[in-house]
Formats: structure tokens, sequence, C-alpha cells
């Protein structure tokens, strides 16, 4: 892969990934009732995980040198991405809306970088 097509890639990844995340951000408060402040930490429990889980399947994807858009036949499960997982974990974060869009840069960076770190399986 070249150096543009990476750059195109990654910055492909990474409009996906604030996008996803800024509509479930505002979509989830429709969904959940979230007066109870238990749910809140809950949901940053859950959010935590999902983050932590999303950046390990994301390495996992790029070590394997698989593609953007990819299927993989599940039995019971779902064809998401690292970069789904990546969005509705940050969006489960309970925090004002500029604290959510400075997660969300941090983790498009965090993004950024492990993308150009990580050696893909077409590049060893």
């Amino acid at each position: 892969m070249s150096k543009d097509e990476k750059r195109k890639s990654v910055s492909l990844e990474i409009v996906f990934f604030a996008v996803v995340s800024v509509l479930a951000h505002f979509v989830i408060p429709l969904l959940i009732d979230l007066t109870d402040p238990g749910i809140k930490n809950i949901l940053t429990v859950i959010a935590s995980i999902m983050c932590a889980g999303g950046l390990l399947y994301f390495i996992y994807e790029r070590r394997a040198g698989l593609p953007f858009f990819y299927g993989v036949s599940q039995r019971g499960g779902s064809n998401a991405n690292s970069f789904i997982v990546l969005a509705i974990g940050a969006a489960l974060f309970r925090v004002s809306n500029v604290q959510f869009f400075i997660i969300v840069a941090a983790m498009a960076v965090g993004i950024a970088i492990l993308s150009y770190v990580i050696p893909t399986k077409s590049s060893k």
C-alpha cells in the first residue's frame, strides 16, 4: 500500500469513526433512561471495556491485513469492524458534548498513530 493510499484509508476510517460516534452519542439518550445515576456508572464501565476491546480488535485487524470493509460469516454474530465497537464505546460515555468531542478527537489521534505504527500483514 502506497503512502497516499494509506493516508486515504486512515482518513476514511477516522471520518467513519467520528460520524458513527456522534450519531450514537445523540441517539443513545433517546433509547435509554439516563435519569438513574447507577445507569451512568454502568455505561461508563461498559464504554471503557468496549473502547479497550475495540483498540485490541483494531490492532488485530491491522496485523491480519484486513480491509476496512470486510465481512466474516459469524454464527450468531455481527460483521461490525473495530471502528463500530470504538464508536459505540465512545458514545456510551455519558459526558457533556464538549468532553465527548475531546474523547472522540483523542481516540481519532490514537487510531491514526496506531495505524502508522502497527505493521500490516502485507508490509511484513
